[in-house]
């Protein structure tokens, strides 16, 4: 087939995804070059492992067999097996502990989540091909793995954590992360990150641990007066 003009692949391949029709627009990634990639950029846009039949979506097992796809995700979302509750589910509980072969292609990764996870290994990657726009991380527990992570990520601009406790309080240099603009987290997030950063929108989760640490001993207030500063570059809190 001839090069169709951009125009008619556009129309072509968005009419089928209205249609939710999987099935034909992974036949059309078959008819020639331009309507493969722009079918493969929808079939492939999120990696999930949750069973979501409303949207267009490639699966760990799909990256395991054909690992040069990941370089279409953009959007990769892993939920810990326990919430997930479904059969099979064991297989994405490692799902970005992919072999190099696979992770090496995700090179266009830019929102990262994950949902429950109680070990620092989901960031254990053998090699970070990727630069993220966007991390979040729902009941995070694994401190020390979650910063050495962020170190990679210079091009990070959304953070959304969610710790159950305060972590320790520690230096995390101004050379990591350094356009983040959004931060979500406790006050012991926000004690780590956001000193000597232009950070725009804070969603500060307010719990227990916002006034105790670890040991339940109260938090002194001073360490807030320190981040005055910081504060007063805010736009949303």
């Amino acid at each position: 087939m001839h090069r169709l003009p951009v125009e008619i692949i556009e129309f072509i391949v968005e009419f089928v995804k209205s249609s939710r029709d999987y099935r034909t627009l992974a036949s059309l990634a078959l008819v020639n070059k331009s309507l493969c990639e722009r079918a493969r950029s929808i079939l492939y846009h999120t990696l999930s492992s949750l069973e979501n039949n409303t949207t267009f979506g490639a699966t760990p097992q799909c990256l395991k067999d054909f690992p040069h796809l990941g370089r279409y995700v953009l959007t990769c979302t892993i939920q810990h097996t326990l919430l997930v509750g479904h059969r099979g589910t064991h297989i994405v509980d490692n799902a970005l502990l992919f072999p190099e072969r696979v992770s090496e292609h995700l090179v266009n990764l830019k929102d990262l989540s994950i949902k429950k996870f109680d070990h620092g290994n989901v960031l254990n990657f053998e090699t970070i091909p990727f630069q993220l726009d966007r991390f979040c991380w729902n009941d995070c527990n694994a401190f020390l793995p979650l910063l050495t992570f962020l170190k990679t990520q210079s091009e990070l601009r959304r953070l959304e954590i969610g710790f159950s406790y305060n972590p320790f309080t520690m230096e995390f240099s101004l050379t990591h992360c350094p356009k983040i603009e959004y931060l979500e987290g406790n006050r012991g997030m926000v004690e780590v990150i956001l000193p000597g950063r232009k950070v725009s929108i804070l969603l500060w989760e307010v719990t227990w641990s916002t006034f105790h640490n670890v040991y339940g001993s109260l938090l002194s207030k001073n360490s807030l007066k320190n981040l005055a500063v910081e504060f007063s570059h805010l736009k949303a809190l």
